[in-house]
């Protein structure tokens, strides 16, 4: 019985060789998609926190410290955009689901769900509430989203501030950017 040929040296270096090669590209690879990924989010997400805090600016001065539900509603319209969703919060009511009002459409930037407050992140409602800006990834049925919640503030006019008990939410869609 003869034995298998066995491959000459040059052979075995070519191949060790060819399959390390195919390693270090597929981990490159796989690295910069990573990488590249992170960054497009990274950009979403700070653009969407920027256009909030400046749609946010031109809701001051507010009208009132206790608002009722038709300035919840136009609170919400106001800080909404063509990619986003918004609910206001003051106490135990919000602006109504839907407030910004548009139809959906396929292919649609915003969230499918109405944004209300059992929707948000329990965590993300704890930090507002405590006065922080914050926001949060989120997988939602209509898939990721960018929450983004900031309280309201009141300027006296000795410059100091204080919480107004407005808490203000926006949904963004990352679906494109996924």
């Amino acid at each position: 019985m003869t034995g298998r040929p066995s491959l000459g040296l040059r052979a075995r270096l070519l191949f060790a060789f060819a399959l390390l090669c195919v390693v270090t590209a597929a981990a490159v690879a796989g690295g910069i998609y990573v990488q590249a990924r992170n960054d497009i989010l990274q950009r979403a997400q700070d653009a969407a926190v920027l256009a909030m805090k400046s749609r946010l600016e031109a809701l001051f001065p507010l009208r009132s410290a206790t608002p009722g539900p038709a300035e919840l509603d136009e609170i919400a319209r106001t800080v909404t955009d063509g990619n986003s969703h918004a609910v206001a919060i003051y106490g135990g009511s919000h602006s109504s689901p839907g407030s910004p009002q548009r139809p959906w459409r396929p292919g649609g930037n915003w969230p499918i769900l109405d944004l209300d407050p059992g929707t948000i992140p329990k965590g993300l409602r704890w930090r507002v509430a405590h006065g922080e800006f914050a926001w949060q990834r989120v997988a939602w049925p209509d898939g990721p989203n960018l929450v983004i919640g900031t309280p309201l503030l009141i300027i006296e006019q000795d410059g100091t501030t204080r919480m107004s008990g407005i808490e203000v939410y926006t949904a963004r869609s990352l679906g494109p950017e996924q």
